[in-house]
């Protein structure tokens, strides 16, 4: 979770945006399971790639 905090400079911005998206990735896996939904998953692997 400390990893989704920045200090202000840009790469610390950059690298808090990825741990938060791994996060939310994680836990809308999670639920997506738990809930009988399906995860757009090919749409997560492209915007991440992006």
């Amino acid at each position: 979770m400390a990893k989704g905090l920045a200090r202000g400079e840009s790469e610390d911005v950059w690298r808090a945006l990825v741990a938060m998206c791994d996060l939310f990735r994680q836990t809308a896996v999670r639920v997506a399971d738990r809930f009988s939904f399906s995860c757009p998953y090919e749409d997560d692997r492209r915007i991440t790639g992006y």
